[in-house]
């Protein structure tokens, strides 16, 4: 799953202005930044998974809602402070950084619960 979640945002990353010029046309590649930034959203939401899954099928989904709940919490919270003085970049920034958020707590409630670690 980290390797799909990697190409994937690897490739979105870098190639956003391209995406960008065949889906939609020249006239939205005002939006290429904020792709790029929401693609580096889409390679975290993948560690989310690798570490949430398990979560719920341990049977603590309670923790995995708690979590998701926070991610949303924050995302609102930066929401209304990035998108006034960034745009759709901020939104785009918002994003990643309440996925990333909610990843590491993820990550840490699965090493708490297992002792093991995906990345070490």
């Amino acid at each position: 799953m980290l390797l799909i979640g990697i190409a994937v945002a690897v490739i979105g990353i870098t190639q956003a202005g391209p995406i960008i010029r065949i889906l939609f046309g020249e006239s939205y590649l005002g939006g290429t930044r904020a792709l790029a930034i929401l693609m580096a959203a889409a390679g975290i939401y993948h560690v989310v998974i690798v570490y949430g899954s398990p979560l719920v099928a341990w049977d603590r989904d309670k923790t995995f809602a708690g979590v998701s709940a926070l991610g949303a919490v924050a995302n609102v919270a930066f929401n209304l402070y990035l998108i006034p003085r960034y745009g759709i970049e901020g939104a785009a920034a918002a994003t990643l950084m309440s996925q990333s958020l909610v990843a590491l707590v993820l990550a840490v409630a699965f090493f708490r619960l297992s002792g093991v670690t995906f990345l070490a």
